[in-house]
């Protein structure tokens, strides 16, 4: 078995085919969240149930459910429902917690072009994150990458759920604040 960690966009289709499969349609599944699951390199996902109004935009709720997936072999480690309390949050699981879609003044291939840089973003830092090399604090590569990671996040990130991926993911995204400054 490889220590190496597969690319972020195989585990993203791991967890669409997968748990997403088994969840109702109008679900959305979460940007990759690095964590470690015992002594094991993994990323979670979030799914949150939505409603589409017209008009108005996709109308975010708390999620529901939590995947995580082996980072390294890329297998479905576990499932379970949760709920705001979950992560410390006081959100009603039965109000929305707001609207996702483009941010103002972002045009669909611009945030395409940063979806592709922040998947790029998460593939360089991971190793590093899940390696606990702390060279990395004295990287200007790293510290770049962390920065450019940040920037897209801002973006193509679903603010709805920042507290959530906040939360859950404490440890990956206090480690780029503290590089990206």
């Amino acid at each position: 078995m490889s220590d190496a960690l597969l690319p972020i966009r195989r585990l993203i289709e791991t967890a669409r085919l997968h748990p997403g499969g088994a969840m109702p349609t109008e679900s959305h599944r979460s940007r990759p969240i690095p964590m470690a699951l015992g002594d094991a390199a993994a990323v979670a996902f979030l799914f949150a149930p939505t409603r589409l109004q017209a008009g108005a935009g996709l109308w975010v709720f708390p999620p529901t459910y939590r995947a995580v997936i082996n980072a390294r072999t890329g297998t479905f480690d576990e499932m379970r429902r949760v709920g705001p309390a979950d992560f410390g949050l006081d959100h009603d699981p039965g109000r929305a917690l707001g609207t996702f879609g483009l941010a103002e003044g972002v045009t669909a291939e611009q945030y395409l072009a940063l979806e592709e840089r922040l998947l790029d973003a998460y593939d360089a830092l991971l190793p590093w994150f899940f390696g606990g090399d702390p060279a990395a604090r004295a990287s200007a590569t790293v510290r770049r990458l962390a920065e450019d990671f940040r920037s897209a996040f801002a973006v193509v990130g679903e603010g709805v759920l920042r507290p959530y991926y906040r939360s859950l993911g404490r440890p990956f995204f206090t480690w780029i604040d503290s590089l990206a400054g």
